[in-house]
């Protein structure tokens, strides 16, 4: 069974852009997706390989600028769904909502999915 104790906060204007120049945020930290859904290590993983080769260039070629490192983490389309997704799962700040919505939630399209197959 999963458990959910609590809300988690997420951020509208996603991903997250660096706030400084030589920092690159990755995993949740980096706000591409949300980390109800395994999200940010999981979206880290799907793109290590694109990430490695985009710090690898980053660094090579001295493009290290906070604007620069923000087109690592761009948005991608394919990423829709899971925002999607996540949205569904938000609370808005002082909303009321019934203690087992998200998992009622999870449940409902965890079934779904299976469901649908592969």
């Amino acid at each position: 069974k999963r458990v959910l104790f609590a809300y988690f906060p997420t951020y509208k204007d996603s991903p997250l852009q660096p706030d400084y120049s030589r920092i690159l945020a990755v995993g949740d930290a980096s706000g591409i997706q949300s980390p109800l859904s395994f999200g940010g290590f999981g979206a880290l993983t799907r793109h290590l390989e694109r990430i490695s080769d985009a710090i690898t260039e980053a660094l090579e070629s001295d493009l290290l600028h906070k604007d620069d490192l923000g087109e690592i983490n761009a948005y991608t389309p394919n990423l829709s769904a899971a925002w999607m997704f996540q949205k569904a799962m938000s609370v808005r700040m002082g909303q009321k909502v019934n203690p087992k919505f998200v998992n009622r939630l999870l449940a409902t399209n965890f079934d779904v999915m299976n469901n649908m197959g592969e």
